[in-house]
This record gives structure tokens, C-alpha cells and sequence, in this order.
């Protein structure tokens, strides 16, 4: 009985000390305590709108510092028109840091799509690219073009 309640003693305080520490690091506790007050986008932005980054992590940082998920955020941020490569970052206490790069389109692709200048298809807006040439063929053939 005595090393019964020795395990169940241990296993209470196991369980005190780290449900806090699960609770801060999900943002179920202490969000407001720890806010994200600060985003630095950078990156050069001939088609991608800062604005729209913005909108896009907004949602993500609402729960504090610990529970923001940087996997998450580089998601939404590379599911914006345009955006090549997406690295995210937090630093203490308050900022979030994005860097981003533009595809730099060369071609149209006879789907819609647009050709990039290191030979990746990409989507872009409707009617992005007009004045460029049209390229048609096997999608997994358009690196060869370049």
C-alpha cells in the first residue's frame, strides 16, 4: 500500500507541474499575458501585398507568444499569390518575424498557370502575366524549359 501511494504522490505532482506548462504552450492560459504586439514582414513585394500577410497571420498569433505555431503560419503565408518561400520566426518577447520571396515569372502555362525563372509552376491571379508567352506542354517537363 505504502508504495502504492508513493506512485500515485508522484504521479499528482508530475501532473501539477506539467499541465501549466502544456496549458501556456497551447494558449488555453496566459495568451494575453504573453501577446505577439509586433510583425515584421520583409521581403521584397512587387506582387504579394503586405496587407495580405498581415490578414493571413492575424488569426494565428491570437493566443500569445508560446502557443503561435510557426509551422502555421508559414502554411498561410505560402498559400498567398506570388509567394515563393516563406521563413518565420519568433523572437522575445512580443515579435513575430516573416521573410518572404516572389516568384519571378518568365511565362504563362496553358492552364492558367504561370512559369517562374527557376522553372516551377505556380498559380497566380486571373490575368497576372499578360504580355508573357504562353507555354504549353507536360507539367512535369516545364523545369526543362528554363
Amino acid at each position: 500500500m505504502n508504495a502504492l501511494l508513493r506512485i500515485a504522490a508522484w504521479t499528482l505532482a508530475i501532473v501539477l507541474v506539467a499541465l501549466p506548462v502544456v496549458a501556456v504552450l497551447n494558449g488555453w492560459i496566459a495568451g494575453e499575458r504573453w501577446p505577439m504586439r509586433r510583425l515584421a514582414v520583409t521581403g521584397e513585394f512587387a506582387q504579394v501585398d503586405e496587407a495580405a500577410v498581415r490578414e493571413a497571420v492575424l488569426p494565428l498569433v491570437q493566443r500569445g507568444f508560446f502557443a503561435v505555431d510557426l509551422d502555421e503560419v508559414r502554411v498561410a503565408v505560402a498559400a498567398l499569390p506570388w509567394v515563393e518561400k516563406v521563413e518565420v520566426r519568433k523572437r522575445w518577447p512580443d515579435r513575430l518575424e516573416v521573410r518572404l520571396s516572389e516568384h519571378t515569372p518568365v511565362a504563362r502555362w496553358s492552364d492558367g498557370r504561370m512559369l517562374s525563372d527557376d522553372g516551377k509552376l505556380f498559380a497566380a491571379p486571373e490575368g497576372a502575366g499578360r504580355g508573357l508567352p504562353v507555354f504549353e506542354g507536360p507539367e512535369a517537363r516545364a523545369g526543362e524549359l528554363m
